[in-house]
């Protein structure tokens, strides 16, 4: 009887090592199908994102600027009439690329704050998952070891974690 309760007891270890216990999360909610996992980093990142954004589109936006303003600076020094056809061409030319660039230009960034919402979430979940771990260790509640996503970054702290764990229940 003995020899069964040591050998399921082993068992139990064992399963324990490879497959990660559900902890609990200070707010009770599952937080690994969230992408506001920590607002307050993933805002400020968003925040960074979005303004990044910004400023790059803002400078092809005035870059685009400059050269229609550069030929029909050229075409005036020229000597040019302003009623010259190439006027009417340079004016339709430049509503279009604007168009054009305001509908490409909000595309990007749309897609640059998804591409950073889902990169904070990739930052915030490990270290909320850590926080998360080390509070029930602390409590007693966990016996496994940590584990991380695939996609998550920081894996490379999962076996110090899982290493200095083992030293501490010996």
């Amino acid at each position: 009887m003995v020899s069964e309760a040591s050998q399921s007891e082993s068992q139990a270890q064992s399963a324990s090592k490879s497959e990660p216990q559900k902890m609990s999360n200070p707010d009770g909610k599952d937080n690994r199908k969230r992408l506001l996992i920590n607002p307050a980093f993933q805002k400020d990142f968003l925040l960074y994102t979005c303004g990044i954004a910004a400023v790059v589109i803002l400078m092809f936006f005035l870059g685009n600027e400059y050269v229609f303003y550069a030929f029909a600076e050229k075409a005036r020094v020229s000597g040019l009439p302003s009623t010259h056809i190439f006027f009417k061409f340079l004016k339709d030319q430049h509503e279009i690329v604007t168009l054009y660039f305001g509908g490409i230009s909000l595309l990007v960034f749309v897609t640059l704050v998804l591409c950073g919402l889902f990169l904070s979430n990739r930052v915030a979940g490990p270290i909320y998952r850590l926080e998360c771990f080390l509070n029930d260790f602390n409590s007693g509640k966990i016996k496994a070891h940590m584990k991380f996503r695939k996609k998550d970054y920081f894996k490379e702290i999962e076996k110090p974690i899982n290493d200095l764990i083992d030293r501490a229940k010996t």
